[in-house]
């Protein structure tokens, strides 16, 4: 009689994903750790919210200051202008300028790896606690107070577009920074370089290209900012943008992936 055997071991496909991400979640929650016990989390929870609040109240301050200054007090338009989509970007770069570099020079890097973890699951864990500690810190604590100051000084709260669609619009370039910087500091040992070349693409080379060739403006991955707010809005769009934005971070986390891979700790 033939023997039968049964196979029960786990699918290959949950055991391979499982195998790649190994050590995950002890990582990331050593990561998260570090971004609450840091005066980073800190630090940039104060500024967003403070900044995001003033542009909230400026209109209200500046017409306390002088009645004769023509302002909007809607609280709508003021949340909409508090200057979102410029805000998240520049605490994204700063605040994530050290995503894997912080670990190479305080040598604990090569340490982690020599424990039951994949590089994979180093990069996944680095983006998606940056994420997590970002969305807290620079979107959800500031539009709380900023909500309550729209409240106070206007007397209504602003409508659910004039929060949604900035938010959404900075939130977008936060990532694809996030995920720029990401591969930046896998491939350079300097936070200043990694800062420069999210600097170069989210601000510099931007205004060289709406200034010299304004027709390549939508091709730009920064624009899909300005993509969000015209959505937004109901205006006419270019379908390139979302694309050529998409490709962006694609493109970004690969490259961290391959060359992550080939380094020698």
């Amino acid at each position: 009689m033939t023997a039968i055997t049964i196979d029960r071991s786990r699918p290959r496909g949950l055991g391979s994903a499982r195998e790649a991400l190994a050590g995950f979640r002890n990582f990331a929650r050593k990561d998260l750790a570090e971004w609450f016990r840091t005066r980073r989390f800190l630090w940039t929870t104060l500024a967003a919210t403070s900044l995001v609040l003033l542009g909230v109240l400026a209109s209200r301050i500046a017409h306390t200051l002088d009645s004769s200054i023509v302002v909007t007090l809607d609280a709508s338009e003021n949340m909409r202008t508090a200057g979102w989509e410029t805000l998240l970007p520049i605490f994204a770069v700063f605040s994530t300028m050290g995503i894997v570099v912080a670990e190479r020079e305080n040598r604990t890097l090569a340490w982690s790896l020599s424990m039951p973890l994949t590089r994979l699951s180093v990069l996944a864990s680095k983006l998606l606690t940056s994420l997590l500690a970002l969305a807290v810190g620079a979107v959800l604590i500031p539009e709380v107070v900023a909500l309550a100051g729209a409240r106070l000084a206007y007397g209504d709260f602003p409508s659910a577009d004039s929060i949604i669609w900035p938010a959404v619009a900075g939130c977008s370039l936060a990532l694809l920074l996030i995920c720029l910087n990401l591969a930046s500091s896998v491939f350079f040992k300097s936070q200043r370089a990694v800062v420069g070349i999210a600097l170069s693409v989210g601000m510099i080379i931007p205004g060289l290209v709406a200034a010299f060739w304004p027709a390549a403006v939508p091709w730009w991955p920064i624009s899909m900012s300005d993509w969000v707010t015209a959505f937004g809005a109901g205006k006419p769009l270019q379908s390139i943008t979302p694309v050529v934005w998409l490709m962006a971070v694609v493109v970004s986390l690969v490259a961290a992936k391959v060359r992550f891979d080939r380094d020698e700790l």
